[in-house]
């Protein structure tokens, strides 16, 4: 059975989410009410109760949030860190000044569990590789521009 934690992140998880190398499953309600799951690269922690995400524009996630802004974020990740954050989120930026295609999302915390089992050990979570130097240099500013976005 998963352990309540709290209300906010705890410092592993903003550890996690300082280092922009996670990939996390965000899930969402489409408007028949069935559960709809996508991975996101873009996310950092503003503070402890909030999350932003980089969302492209055209996806389901997107105007899920914009409809019905329950959100569950599923986190797995080296370190026996399996974790879930329930919040409320919205549109905090329509269009990013990088990336006119996505648009930020800010998630307000309002609770957190450890999904860890007894079973298993969590030892790395999804990773991703940049395909070229441009991939890089975008990330970073993708990146950057939700880290200091006010």
């Amino acid at each position: 059975m998963s352990d309540l934690i709290g209300e906010e992140l705890t410092p592993a998880l903003l550890d996690l989410f300082t280092k922009k190398i996670t990939t996390v499953v965000v899930a969402t309600t489409d408007e028949d009410g069935w559960p709809r799951t996508a991975p996101v690269n873009f996310i950092v922690a503003n503070d402890k109760k909030t999350l932003r995400l980089a969302l492209s524009k055209n996806h389901h996630t997107l105007a899920n949030i914009r409809r019905d802004g329950r959100v569950t974020i599923s986190i797995l990740d080296e370190g026996d860190t399996a974790a879930s954050v329930r919040g409320t989120a919205q549109v905090l930026k329509e269009c990013m000044d990088v990336n006119y295609s996505a648009a930020i999302v800010e998630i307000s915390v309002i609770q957190v569990k450890n999904d860890a089992s007894m079973l298993h050990l969590v030892t790395q979570g999804v990773r991703t590789r940049y395909r070229n130097e441009p991939t890089v240099l975008y990330f970073r500013t993708m990146f950057n521009e939700l880290t200091n976005h006010n």
